[in-house]
């Protein structure tokens, strides 16, 4: 595409020219060619396109202006790929075009080149740039004060090109053309002297030597009675030499002083002048003032290159600067050959547990070359499992496995060069983020990792980020200074900003009233300038207490659609184009227009494919600007909307909440929340959702958080009937945590409430499963039998085949638990790592108790590859092949198993009380003359613990411990007493190995 200005303004693309629009439109589209490839400021084309007082809906103006422009190029780029396309880029737009396809770029490039040679190739080169002129520059443009000064500018730079190239003729030896171009050149210009000398000189070779002396002569009376001038020094030595017959006149004229240089009638609009500022600033714009800071960093990230880590603490006020010197150490980091991995905890409330770490993991696994991480195997496998899920991962309690994977991960990211790990706003992380930044701290750093946090002093959550960091080896911390900037600082800021000379006035008044705070210095001038009063006065005026006010007023000059759907974003967080144009009943389109005012205002961000609000200060201010009951409502629009889209994404799904990923469930029930006096306990749900996806990660804090939460909307709803209903449900859950984390024992978990099985399968076999601990195995079989009479989706059909399988098995119905277990595996099962395992890990024991044990080897196979690297879950398949190995009475391969379980028992109290019993009878069974009092000891311990599975199998168990160190007496009785608790529990052993030592137990007892 070619664009010409020279003229008519015009853009051509092959023959067809483009659609331009009228008057303002054709201006944009000249202003934007006249810089082209660079950005023009936004509030440059409001001063230019009104520059009286501009509309209040000038910024919507020129978006609608920008969009034409937009949907022409477009339309034009689908016959030619070479069409250029206009570009956000705040604070404005760039036209994305070389400049020597602009006419105007063309003539300054050849006219300057041609100051630079001489002779006929400078004349070839202004012969071409003279070709370029068909009419006054911008001559529809001409009632707009831009187009008339560039049309200046040009129309003067034209007269220099042409004066070059009567000097050119001059050179190249053809002093003819010189005076007959020169004859019609001073007649037009009369007061251009070089032009004169020129003539004057060509008038001279040609051996006209009288009319050169009266053209220098009618030179002097014009400039006098016109000008009230003198002659230049330079045309008067001419002059003499002329009278001189001065020999040197007769060869070319020696370069003119003002030839090499450009006219200074006018700034070039192609190029920034002291009226616009340079679009393209350097890229530490923002980290003026920063120099200790940034030796600092440049330090740590030295030091990080050759090995040696540290943790870099920026700690300060809101605005002064601290993401954006993250920002610096993650790009130093990379400059150096190395990499970055950042998290941040978000200000508008909840998130999933440990999700800073969620996003490092990831991007730390993007850089191992072919799942590199889990080709390290181990904790970091596993840990790159959970973490990469999405979610909260781990267990509440020490997560020791899961924070030594972590660990592990970025050790291996290290060895392939220097890593730096950002934490941004560390006042929000939950507090696990917090403990494991500690840790990997304290052993990453002596191998070269080099941590960067930031803290914003003075909120909510400091001092217990002040208490983690206090336990961080001292010797690591190295604290970035972040003072106030300095008043030369906020002169360059301002200079910057406005583009002009900095007052010196100004600027002192800004650095009093911000403290030199960079985001309060930034948004002052910004204001100030949009408002066209940059002046002392003005800076009190702007800033009262707070920079509160100012952001106020930079949004009220906003269209009232772009601050809506800033208020959106607010509230939201980060949020996806579709969420915003569902929210607010406009089509995607629309959104991007409207959004596009913030972004330039450099208010807004792209965030992935969406937007951020670009500091959380502009949030605070937004959402004090809603009031109580329209924020309400646009919670209610925002979970509607999320909702909404994943029932679209997935129309398979039983319920929305079932499609929704970790941290979309997270959000629908945040908004719910707080939109609960519109959609009253609505949240109740979603919070026992996320309560059962943390239940499933053997997140047991997260949980419980999420269930106190819904406990108390339940008790605040209106209609009291559905309040308890929806109580009972959370209460249920509830009792399955608290007694998984140990916090109480199975048998208080007595509440016959419970999830819904087609709204939450995994749910409901949760606390059908910790129910029957307690002893009620025919209760869970009656339930998964009579919820097997119903048509069901596959989910909820599969987790009642579990539970019926799962407790007739327990029962010792061994065919009846074969049939649902084969029934669970036909379906597909049940889409949660931990039921799959359990249902291969039982069928395996019951394979085993009939006599197949090619069958039990095949289940444990399948429960192993299920279990992945999911420590929570490898836990579990652990435990079910010491069972097995148990119930074959292979005592070392039982211990094996066994000590596995019991090595990461902090992630299941529970599974740790059952490996304690078996590693006991497994010791018992190798000789060791302790074991059988341990056995003791260890069912103590399970009894105790509420739990009641399998206590008929593990007294059978200690019997043969107790007959093994000859304690036939001891034996007998807990054979008895395994019989008698068969028969009161309906906990039935099958285990063939075992009945035979019971029933030899109960032949030896009879003997006389």
């Amino acid at each position: 595409m070619r664009v010409g200005l020279i003229g008519p303004v015009s853009a051509r693309s092959g023959a067809v020219s483009l659609r331009l629009g009228g008057l303002k439109q054709r201006a944009v589209f000249a202003l934007l060619a006249l810089n082209a490839g660079r950005v023009v400021p936004l509030d440059r084309f409001v001063d230019e396109l009104w520059p009286e007082e501009p509309p209040a809906r000038a910024t919507l103006g020129l978006q609608s202006y920008v969009s034409r422009l937009r949907r022409e190029l477009a339309a034009a780029a689908a016959a030619d790929p070479e069409v250029p396309q206009l570009l956000t880029r705040p604070p404005g737009w760039q036209l994305d075009l070389d400049p020597a396809l602009v006419d105007v770029s063309r003539f300054e490039d050849l006219v300057d080149r041609a100051r630079h040679t001489s002779g006929a190739e400078a004349a070839a080169l202004l012969a071409e740039a003279r070709r370029l002129w068909c009419g006054e520059p911008l001559a529809d443009l001409q009632a707009l004060s831009f187009a008339r000064a560039e049309a200046v500018r040009l129309t003067e730079l034209r007269l220099d090109a042409d004066e070059l190239a009567l000097e050119a003729a001059l050179v190249a030896g053809d002093a003819e053309a010189a005076v007959i171009a020169g004859s019609r050149f001073v007649a037009e210009n009369p007061f251009r002297e070089r032009g004169w000398r020129a003539f004057a000189l060509g008038l001279y070779r040609t051996g006209r030597q009288s009319e050169a002396l009266a053209a220098v002569a009618r030179l002097r009376r014009t400039l006098a009675d016109e000008l009230g001038l003198d002659l230049s020094p330079e045309t008067a030595a001419i002059e003499s030499g002329m009278l001189r017959h001065d020999p040197a006149l007769t060869f070319a004229p020696r370069p003119d002083p003002v030839a090499a240089q450009p006219s200074a009638a006018q700034p070039s609009a192609a190029q920034p002048s002291a009226a616009q500022p340079s679009a393209a600033q350097p890229a530490d714009d923002r980290l003026l003032g920063r120099d200790a800071a940034l030796a600092a960093v440049d330090q740590a990230v030295s030091r990080a290159c050759s090995g040696r880590g540290s943790l870099l603490l920026l700690e300060a006020s809101a605005g002064a600067g601290k993401t954006t010197l993250l920002r610096a150490v993650a790009e130093r980091t990379t400059a150096a050959g190395g990499h970055a991995v950042a998290g941040s905890g978000v200000g508008i409330g909840a998130m999933p547990a440990l999700w800073p770490w969620v996003t490092i993991v990831r991007a730390v696994a993007a850089l191992l070359p072919d799942d590199g991480a889990l080709a390290t195997g181990g904790a970091a496998g596993q840990a790159l499992t959970l973490m990469r899920s999405g979610g909260p991962a781990g267990a509440d309690r020490s997560q020791t496995q899961l924070f030594r994977g972590v660990v592990d991960l970025l050790l291996a990211a290290r060895a392939g060069g220097p890593l730096a790990v950002v934490l941004d706003d560390l006042q929000w992380v939950d507090p696990d983020s917090r403990t494991l930044l500690a840790l990997a701290v304290d052993e990453l750093v002596e191998h070269g990792v080099l941590f960067a946090v930031a803290v914003r002093t003075e909120e909510p959550g400091t001092e217990e980020v002040a208490a983690t960091l206090r336990g961080v080896r001292r010797d690591a911390v190295v604290r970035v200074p972040l003072p106030g900037l300095a008043a030369g600082d906020v002169a360059e800021i301002l200079h910057r900003l406005s583009g002009s000379a900095p007052d010196t006035e100004v600027a002192a008044a800004v650095h009093r009233r911000t403290l030199g705070n960079p985001f309060f210095v930034g948004e002052v001038v910004r204001l100030l300038v949009s408002e066209h009063r940059l002046h002392p006065a003005a800076v009190d005026e702007a800033l009262p207490t707070e920079v509160e006010e100012v952001l106020r007023r930079r949004l009220e000059r906003l269209p009232q659609q772009t601050v809506a759907l800033l208020t959106v974003v607010a509230l939201a967080g980060p949020i996806g184009v579709d969420t915003l144009a569902t929210v607010s009943g406009l089509d995607a389109d629309a959104v991007l227009d409207a959004c596009e005012s913030a972004l330039l205002a450099e208010l807004l961000v792209e965030h992935g494919p969406g937007f951020a609000l670009r500091h959380d200060l502009i949030r605070q201010t937004l959402e004090r600007g809603v009031s109580q009951a329209r924020r309400v409502r646009l919670h209610a629009r925002l979970a509607d909307a999320l909702r909404a889209r994943s029932a679209l994404s997935d129309r398979s799904a039983l319920s929305d909440r079932s499609a929704l990923a970790p941290e979309e469930i997270v959000a629908v029930a945040r908004h719910l929340v707080l939109a609960e006096p519109a959609v009253g306990p609505a949240a109740v749900p979603y919070l026992a959702a996320a309560a059962d996806d943390a239940m499933n990660r053997n997140c047991y804090r997260e949980a419980e958080r999420f269930l106190d939460q819904a406990l108390d909307l339940a008790s605040r709803a209106p209609d009291r009937e559905e309040g308890a209903r929806l109580a009972g449900t959370v209460r249920g859950r509830m009792s399955v945590v608290r007694t998984w984390s140990g916090q109480q024992p199975a048998a208080t978990v007595l509440d016959d409430t419970e999830p819904d099985l087609d709204e939450s399968p995994a749910g409901w076999v949760n606390i059908r499963l910790t129910r029957a601990l307690t002893g009620r195995y025919a209760e869970a079989v009656e339930a998964a039998e009579h919820a097997l009479t119903v048509a069901r989706a596959p989910a909820a059909v599969a987790a009642a085949h579990f539970v019926a399988g799962w407790g007739q098995c327990v029962r010792g119905r061994l065919d009846e638990s074969d049939r649902h277990f084969r029934a669970f595996e036909a379906i597909g099962g049940l889409q949660v790592p931990a039921v799959g395992v359990a249902a291969a890990g039982y069928a395996a024991l019951v394979a085993h108790c009939r006599g197949d044990d090619a069958t039990a080897d095949r289940h444990e196979t399948r429960a192993r590859v299920r279990a992945g690297t999911n420590p929570a879950v490898v836990m579990e398949a652990d435990l079910y092949a010491a069972w097995l190995r148990a119930m074959r009475g292979d005592a070392d391969g039982c211990r094996a198993w066994a000590a596995a379980c019991a090595a990461a028992a902090d992630l299941g109290p529970l599974y740790g009380i059952h490996a304690e019993m078996l590693l006991a009878w497994a010791d018992a069974a190798l000789g060791d003359p302790g074991g059988a009092r341990r056995c003791d000891q260890a069912y103590d311990r399970f009894a105790a613990s509420g739990v009641l599975m399998f206590a008929p199998f593990y007294l059978l168990l200690r019997a043969e411990a107790h007959a093994l160190a000859g304690h036939a007496g001891r034996a007998a009785a807990l054979v008895a007493e395994s019989a008698a608790r068969s028969a009161e529990l309906g906990d039935v052993c099958r285990v063939p190995r075992l009945l035979r030592l019971a029933e030899d137990r109960v032949q030896t007892s009879r003997k006389p």
